[in-house]
This record gives C-alpha cells, sequence and structure tokens, in this order.
C-alpha cells in the first residue's frame, strides 16, 4: 500500500496541451451540474485554456489558475 507521503502535489502554468485533461472532467454533466458553465465542448474547453493562459502574462495578473499535478 503506498503511502500518502510518497506522492507529491505541484502547481504550475496551464499550457495549450492542458485542454486535453481539463475537458476530460469539464465535459461532464455530474461535475458541472451547479457550475455557471459546462458541460464543456472541446471548442469551450480550449477557449478556456487559451484564456486562463492569456491571463497569467497580464500585468498587473488578477486571475490565478494552475494546474495540479500529482507526482508518485
Amino acid at each position: 500500500m503506498e503511502s500518502l507521503l510518497d506522492n507529491r502535489i505541484f502547481l504550475r502554468e496551464f499550457v495549450e496541451e492542458d485542454w486535453k485533461s481539463v475537458h476530460a472532467y469539464a465535459s461532464l454533466e455530474k461535475v458541472c451540474r451547479f457550475q455557471p458553465w459546462g458541460p464543456n465542448s472541446e471548442a469551450d474547453t480550449k477557449l478556456y485554456v487559451r484564456e486562463i493562459i492569456e491571463s497569467s502574462k497580464k500585468t498587473p495578473r488578477t486571475r490565478f489558475s494552475f494546474a495540479v499535478i500529482e507526482i508518485r
């Protein structure tokens, strides 16, 4: 059995290719049922990730969205 201490969680900036991982959950009705968005089409998710990337480059930065990465 793995120990929780064996896993590491990191935050990083989004990259364009992340749309696939985001879409895996953002396209599900049960995930976004109580959200003001979704379920997303592929185009919706790609646009969302592009907007996150663009907002991360602004100064001053006012939007802070990060990808969560688990490393075992």
